[in-house]
């Protein structure tokens, strides 16, 4: 870095250029890397080199996971224009936004954040802070909030997001019929949505039930158990004849008439009804009918020898190949370094 001052005054417009374009070819950053860390100390070097570091080209995306963000970092990296942003197990400290930021915020905020696609699966902050970074996203196409803490006022930021095509909320705590509704109010261009084993209420699967957008294409309602029926199931079918993907694992009061419902949906790929013990073995031979469905998860449910015999009866059909649901999840399998096949970092 000291030999950057040195350079004479009348190279430094061609230096910049040569700098700059070896920065654009490394536009991922990762907090981890040495040369990450260059863009904010070059900022200190003169106002050149901030315009420099500041760049946005050079901050379209950027994977924070497994980070411990000090008080106001996080606020500055989204203020530098990301469009692509991985926050999967971090840590973020209060406050997200400093006094600056904050003013940004207030009176410039559709150029202050361009977010569009945010993991914030299992992060570390306080519920204050979590609606403090939805606050400031109206762009978002796909968003995951795995495993965190939400309540209606979060609801009402993601409504705000009317381009939002997947969102991920399974094993959220704080869901109710009020937050389902601003979504549901907001957010018609969903195609992609994980509600699993969030608890909810029977109002809110009767609302989802007779509000859920038409273009529902892919859909996980896992761990309903008691609360999730066979009208629910006909309504769903009726409101998204769209659906591709179907999770309703653990509903334990489902019978054959849910069953007979959801063959109806001639563009159903893939079928989870693990552990849904009311609905009859037998029963499921009726899926030989479903040209279109190519798996079907019912673990939990037959014997080794009777789960044979279906794979026998339903060729064209996989039986048990998956055993959790990959619905609006930003990362699957081993891949660690993109979020909905989107890259973070190299």
């Amino acid at each position: 870095m000291t030999l950057f001052c040195f350079v004479e005054v009348d190279l430094k417009a061609s230096w910049e250029k040569i700098v700059f374009y070896k920065y654009r070819m490394k536009s991922s950053f990762r907090f981890s890397s040495g040369f990450q860390s260059m863009y904010w100390l070059d900022a200190q070097v003169s106002k050149r080199w901030k315009r420099l570091a500041y760049d946005e080209s050079l901050w379209k995306r950027i994977d924070l996971g497994k980070k411990h963000l000090q008080p106001g970092v996080l606020g500055k990296v989204i203020g530098r224009g990301v469009i692509t942003m991985r926050l999967c197990m971090s840590e973020v400290k209060l406050p997200v936004f400093d006094s600056f930021s904050l003013m940004q915020k207030k009176y410039n905020f559709y150029r202050y954040s361009k977010l569009q696609y945010l993991d914030l699966s299992m992060i570390t902050i306080p519920l204050e802070g979590l609606n403090e970074i939805l606050s400031v996203c109206q762009q978002l196409r796909k968003l995951s909030l795995e495993h965190c803490q939400v309540n209606s006022e979060s609801c009402c930021h993601i409504g705000l997001n009317t381009n939002l095509e997947t969102l991920n909320m399974a094993m959220c705590e704080g869901l109710n019929a009020e937050g389902l509704q601003s979504i549901l109010y907001g957010c018609r261009r969903l195609e992609s949505w994980n509600l699993g084993w969030t608890h909810l209420s029977l109002d809110c699967i009767q609302l989802l039930a007779h509000s859920l957008p038409h273009s529902i294409c892919h859909l996980n309602l896992s761990g309903c158990r008691q609360r999730l029926i066979n009208e629910d199931i006909a309504m769903l079918v009726q409101k998204c004849p769209r659906l591709q993907t179907l999770d309703i694992s653990d509903a334990t009061v489902l019978t054959n008439e849910a069953l007979d419902e959801i063959i109806k949906l001639e563009s159903l790929e893939h079928l989870h009804v693990s552990r849904c013990y009311n609905i009859s073995p037998a029963h499921y031979l009726c899926l030989k009918n479903m040209s279109s469905l190519r798996h079907l998860d019912v673990f939990g449910v037959l014997t080794d020898v009777a789960t044979q015999s279906l794979r026998i009866n339903l060729p064209h059909i996989e039986i048990n190949r998956q055993l959790f649901s990959v619905v609006a999840r930003p990362t699957t399998g081993i891949r660690r370094t993109s979020i909905w096949e989107l890259r973070v970092r190299d």
